[in-house]
This record gives C-alpha cells, sequence and structure tokens, in this order.
C-alpha cells in the first residue's frame, strides 16, 4: 500500500459526525478553516493541538497521525540500525548491552513496516460514482477503513470542473487503485456524457500511473449477493460503515430521480469490490 496518509483527522471527524465548525470549537480556534488545513495536511501542528484532538477523538496521536509517525519511525529505525553496526567492536559491557538491546529493538521496526506494507488487503482504494451534478467519491484503507466520502457538487463546465476535482483528490490521498463503474456493462444505466466522463476519468488515472479498475451493475450485485436495488446494497453498507447512516436517502420510488448522495454509496461499494474477492 501506499504510506499512511500524514493524519486521519477528517476520518475521525466525520466517522463521529462532527463539523469542521465544532472541531475548531472544541480546538479553541476561530473559525473551521484551520481544520480544513489541518485535515488536508497543509500545515503543521504543534504538540498541543495533537494532544487536543487525541482527547477529542480518544484515538493515539501515532494513529491520527499515523503517516507522520511511520516517518518517524522509519528514520529514527535507520539511525538506530546505524549505532548498532559503530557498537558491534565495543566491549561487552553491561550498559553497552542495554543500550545494543534497545537500539536493535528501535531498528527491528523496519523490518515490521515492510511486513506491514505488504498486505494487498490494505491498498489504498478510490470508488469514484460521476452523476448529473458532480460527483461522488470514497476512499478506503482495507475493507473496514473509510478514510474519507463526499459528493462533490459542480458548475460551469462540470466535465472539466470533475476531473480538476479528482485531479486534486488524487493528489490528496495518492490511492494505489481507483475503481469506476463501467457505463456499458450488464446492468448500467448511463447517460453519453457521464459515460465520456468516466472515459477521461480512466485516462487520468493511466496519466497519474494509477490502476483503474471498472465493474458493471452486474457484477457490483453479485458482489454483495444482492438481487436488490441500490438502495438495499447502500442500506448494508451503512452496517459496516455506521457513520454514512446519516447520509443513507430513502428509497426512492420508480419516477423519482435518484438522490446526490446516493453517489456516496455507489463510490463506497466500488472501493469495496476491490476487498470482497473479484477477480483482477
Amino acid at each position: 500500500m501506499s504510506r499512511k496518509l500524514p493524519n486521519y483527522l477528517r476520518t475521525y471527524r466525520k466517522r463521529f459526525d462532527l463539523s469542521q465548525g465544532d472541531v475548531a470549537f472544541l480546538l479553541g480556534v476561530k473559525s473551521g478553516a484551520k481544520v480544513s488545513r489541518n485535515e488536508t495536511f497543509k500545515c503543521v501542528l504543534d504538540l498541543q493541538t495533537a494532544l487536543a484532538f487525541q482527547v477529542l477523538f480518544d484515538i493515539p496521536v501515532a494513529e491520527l497521525f499515523a503517516g507522520i509517525y511511520e516517518q518517524v519511525e522509519k528514520e529514527t529505525s535507520e539511525r538506530a540500525r546505524i549505532l548498532v553496526h559503530k557498537m558491534q567492536n565495543m566491549a561487552s559491557e553491561r550498559s553497552a548491552s542495554r543500550k545494543a538491546d534497545l537500539l536493535r529493538t528501535i531498528a527491528s521496526t523496519l523490518d515490521i513496516e515492510s511486513r506491514r506494507h505488504s498486505s494487498e488487503n490494505n491498498q489504498r482504494v478510490m470508488g469514484i460514482s460521476p452523476c448529473p451534478k458532480g460527483f461522488g467519491f470514497a476512499v478506503l484503507e482495507g475493507p473496514e477503513t473509510l478514510v474519507d466520502y463526499a459528493v462533490k457538487e459542480v458548475m460551469g463546465d462540470r466535465d472539466r470542473t470533475c476531473l480538476k476535482k479528482i485531479a486534486d483528490l488524487i493528489e490528496c490521498y495518492q490511492p494505489d487503485v481507483i475503481v469506476l463503474e463501467n457505463p456499458k456493462g450488464k446492468g448500467s444505466r448511463r447517460f453519453l456524457r457521464i459515460q465520456n466522463l468516466i472515459q477521461e476519468i480512466m485516462k487520468l488515472a493511466a496519466s497519474e500511473g494509477l490502476k483503474a479498475r471498472s465493474f458493471s451493475q452486474s457484477e457490483i450485485k453479485k458482489a454483495f449477493s444482492s438481487s436488490g436495488t441500490k438502495h438495499h446494497i447502500a442500506t448494508s453498507l451503512t452496517k459496516q460503515f455506521p457513520e454514512l447512516a446519516l447520509r443513507l436517502p430513502p428509497a426512492r420510488k420508480p419516477w423519482m430521480s435518484e438522490y446526490e448522495r446516493m453517489g456516496i454509496f455507489d463510490a463506497v461499494a466500488l472501493a469495496l469490490i476491490l476487498y470482497l474477492g473479484m477477480p483482477n
């Protein structure tokens, strides 16, 4: 998997259904703008603020700022290995032995980190589901960790704006794989504009050197063992990711337009497929 993200502040904020304004108030800052900069990795937090986030979410700082922690861990482990090498010719004094034991323990974290990143189930996947007014997206790190999700509405030149926003999300989250609906697959009903947009997103992924996968609606239903509607799949996703429950739209009648926020559930379903044993 790509290295952990610098922080997971947005992940936990959404998990507890807090707004950026709520978090700003709890941190004692003037507005949610600073919280937004923190969440999008655009500023370095001081220790007091980092500890405040730990108090707020009841999550250790090392987990909230997992990417930063991993980098510090890696650099410290590398320096520990250098010290172990320098100590090899030292006399076997008791203090030197204790020091060597500590340094070897620190240095061993490099091997642990390598094994941690080798698991295919930990790859970061971004599902994208274009809709008439924009697109829904979801980012997963494994089948149990929903990192971020939203519907992005766009104005003006919708296709160009969508591609720009998707490019920004790719830069922010550095996914290993992007997953989209196959607009020409069985069960798919997409307008020509959306079909073309999906093709442009595939091209964007290729230009970024990313893997891109696509699945038809029938394949999605098969992956979730569902013969029902998209709403049935969405409802099942709220059981796996309770933070989505408040975003679940009501079941629509046949004559009603689809709710825009259903794009979130479509994107989550697409991303989750890669962890459900679908063939490569």
